[in-house]
């Protein structure tokens, strides 16, 4: 067969476009050169393989996967998503999903003590190291010499 796109060379690829039963309704046949052109380079290896693709033929309006062909519908259904880049696809439902069941996105809930010390040292070091820059850029060394003592202090308090 030939390419779909160029009608010029051979087909090495053939995508086969099913629903959900699995039935094929439509076959794209395309040649190495128009895969590399058109981004389908992520369905074939260097060697020519082809890497399988099922795939629902969705309407227009349907948000589905770009890789792998899940609608939003049904990930919201089985509460599950398809491959990694149903998380870039979807990452404006997601948020307004994970909305509805919990107040945010990032965890505010308790740390061990150990940790919130640990990280209390680390953000007062990055502020006495901007502040000390600011010393040197002023060329006030006196100061810049005791936030350096102070910041050696305070990593010797680090684990």
């Amino acid at each position: 067969m030939r390419c779909d796109f160029c009608n010029t060379k051979e087909a090495t690829l053939v995508i086969c476009f099913a629903n959900a039963r699995g039935h094929s309704q439509k076959r794209l046949f395309v040649c190495q050169t128009c895969a590399e052109q058109l981004s389908l380079s992520h369905l074939v290896d260097k060697k020519g393989v082809m890497h399988t693709l099922s795939q629902e033929v969705k309407t227009e309006k349907e948000h589905v996967c770009s890789w792998c062909g899940l609608s939003i519908e049904e990930a919201r259904r089985t509460n599950s998503v398809g491959c990694p880049s149903c998380y870039r696809n979807f990452i404006r439902e997601f948020e307004e999903w994970i909305g509805q069941y919990q107040l945010g996105n990032v965890h505010r809930g308790k740390v061990p003590l150990r940790w919130a010390r640990v990280r209390k040292i680390r953000e007062r070091v990055e502020k006495m190291v901007r502040e000390l820059k600011k010393c040197i850029a002023e060329e006030n060394y006196e100061r810049a010499e005791q936030i350096k003592n102070f910041i050696l202090r305070l990593q010797a308090r680090l684990p």
